[in-house]
């Protein structure tokens, strides 16, 4: 739903504020039935209930939840939940032409609100294989649409973001990018 061939095709005639809210009610609905009909796995495959792992897991476990929050906020956290689309619609301020910015975690990192949600998915204190397999789902989901969104991006910024992608790794900083 989020992609523009979607938009084009389905959407075509509702404003920006309108498709946002559809996303984002489709998207928590989602994870509603999801929630409502999961069937634990709770075989664990680690639990650390003090000590060092403890420890490390969970300091990684918030930093990778910290990192992708404060991400949200690096681009614009209130658009994404479509908040800044309904208030251009109500204020009668029209949709601004988007421009290509690269700032903070964004000059080391193409995609840290991503990077940030799988630390966060995999590094945690006690592991089943339940949420493995969650986690496993959720970043293939993450992959496929990091593909279509690349694809985007290049489609949208052209010349500008296929410069970016060249010196900036997708997903682990100071990694050789692509």
């Amino acid at each position: 739903m989020a992609r523009d061939s979607f938009k084009k095709r389905f959407l075509k005639n509702l404003n920006s504020a309108t498709i946002a809210a559809i996303y984002s009610f489709a998207s928590s609905l989602a994870l509603a039935l999801l929630m409502l009909f999961w069937q634990p796995i709770s075989t664990p495959l680690w639990s650390f209930k003090d000590g060092i792992g403890f420890w490390v897991a969970t300091l990684l476990f918030l930093a990778g939840w910290l990192f992708a929050f404060f991400a949200t906020f690096m681009i614009n956290h209130f658009a994404l939940f479509g908040l800044t689309q309904g208030y251009r619609v109500l204020k009668n301020i029209p949709e601004p032409k988007p421009i290509f910015q690269v700032r903070y975690f964004y000059k080391y990192i193409r995609h840290p609100i991503q990077a940030g949600t799988i630390v966060g998915l995999f590094a945690a204190p006690s592991m089943s294989y339940g949420h493995l397999l969650f986690a496993l789902s959720m970043t293939l989901y993450i992959l496929i649409g990091l593909y279509f969104e690349e694809r985007s991006l290049v489609t949208e910024f052209k010349d500008q973001y296929k410069e970016y992608q060249k010196n900036v790794p997708m997903l682990v900083p100071f990694l050789s990018p692509k």
